[in-house]
């Protein structure tokens, strides 16, 4: 019988779409586990760090309890759970940053909302010493949430079962690796993205103290350090297609592009032009470790390629749960916001103020609303998106190769 791989889940940064990797994840989960593949290794950003963390929580339970937990989180979340009052955000952004362009003394604009319900939110679901035993007795390899430091470099908090050691810096992607005991701290400071939501100051371990933002911003999709954790086969759950779009050019728009469109770009260029990078990548490897496996007559489990620092690439199976294509979730976001908030009585809603702060330019609208919409109807519906996702790829996966890894 050969020797069981270590499977490991790598989910990518998503805020309020971390409902459709929820989706996602109740799908692909289960099938993992039937195939005694469920993940030991959970690696995740932002909201991909929370569902990690949900997903090692949780993992004492059979597969389908334990991800139906975290899809009832996140079917239940709302905009309270998550972020304060938005017109007392929104009067006193405007304040400040008038103040602060007067040039006022001591004035600084730092983010535009308070996230303390969010803190209060990730606190209550967590269960320290379930998290804890559960790492300890060997149900979970590792835990890693990725933030971005205060010197701009990622941090990865990681909890590890004994014998599993945290891996040495990476001085190629500028990765550090910090053995923690996971806290509610690690999980909201991998979730703080920047503007948007306040830096957290992790206190623990005391060596890598500091204000921490978002790890999505330099690594959305944490490949390598589930890699580096001791994962030999890989499942990646995103919110965004692991491939870039079409290259079939479209009709040009006739107006000029505003801010909206600034920003829904620069949002996809951070979140992911930068996912899609990092798989392409990966894939990339097994692909030159695929042709030289063939060229030596070997299997390509025995094929590694060697790096001048010491390190080796060798091949590394996967399958991908999301879209198969860019913009569908902010076409479901924008759809949603017209039909319950885009006009009528429903004008004090906090949604239509952040629909009417994010502009009147559908597209764009509906891709920045994507990542902020909390509200139960709409996690809902994307959360059936990703069930639906997931389950095509899972069956592309069956009929094109072994199942689920080769």
């Amino acid at each position: 019988m050969p020797e069981q791989k270590t499977v490991g889940l790598v989910i990518a940064g998503a805020a309020a779409r971390g409902a459709y990797e929820a989706g996602a994840l109740s799908v692909l989960i289960p099938e993992l586990d039937r195939q005694g593949k469920r993940p030991t290794v959970m690696v995740g950003s932002s909201a991909g760090g929370i569902n990690a963390f949900l997903l090692a929580q949780y993992s004492d339970l059979e597969a389908d309890e334990a991800v139906q937990k975290i899809v009832d989180v996140w079917a239940r979340i709302e905009l309270p759970n998550v972020l304060s009052p938005i017109l007392p955000a929104a009067l006193g952004t405007g304040v400040l940053s008038l103040a602060e362009f007067l040039g006022i003394p001591g004035v600084r604009l730092k983010w535009l909302f308070d996230t303390a319900p969010l803190r209060a939110t990730v606190e209550q679901l967590f269960e320290a010493d379930r998290l804890h035993r559960n790492i300890q007795e060997g149900r979970v390899r590792a835990l890693a949430l990725a933030a971005t430091a205060p010197n701009g470099r990622t941090t990865v908090f990681v909890e590890a079962t004994a014998g599993v050691r945290p891996p040495k810096p990476d001085k190629e992607r500028a990765i550090d690796y910090v053995p923690s005991t996971i806290a509610p701290e690690h999980v909201l400071a991998s979730a703080a993205i920047p503007v948007l939501f306040p830096p957290i100051l992790v206190k623990h371990p005391a060596t890598a103290s500091g204000w921490y933002r978002d790890g999505l911003v330099r690594l959305n999709a944490p490949i390598k350090p589930a890699l580096a954790l001791g994962a030999e086969q890989l499942a990646l759950v995103a919110s965004e297609p692991d491939t870039y779009p079409s290259a079939t050019p479209g009709p040009a728009k006739d107006e000029e592009p505003d801010i909206e469109d600034a920003g829904a770009q620069l949002l996809h260029a951070v979140l992911a032009d930068h996912m899609v990078e990092d798989i392409r990548t990966f894939h990339t490897i097994n692909q030159l470790v695929d042709q030289l496996a063939g060229q030596l007559g070997k299997p390509r489990s025995d094929v590694h390629i060697k790096k001048k620092n010491g390190h080796s690439y060798q091949f590394v199976d996967s399958i991908f749960a999301g879209p198969h294509e860019p913009g569908l979730l902010g076409n479901a976001a924008e759809a949603y916001y017209e039909k319950h908030y885009g006009s009528g009585w429903k004008f004090l809603s906090p949604f239509t103020l952040l629909g009417r702060l994010l502009g009147n330019n559908s597209k764009s609208r509906g891709e920045l609303l994507s990542w902020l919409f909390f509200e139960p109807k709409f996690l809902q519906k994307i959360i059936k998106m990703g069930q639906d996702d997931a389950g095509q790829r899972l069956k592309a996966a069956r009929d094109s190769k072994g199942f689920p890894f080769n």
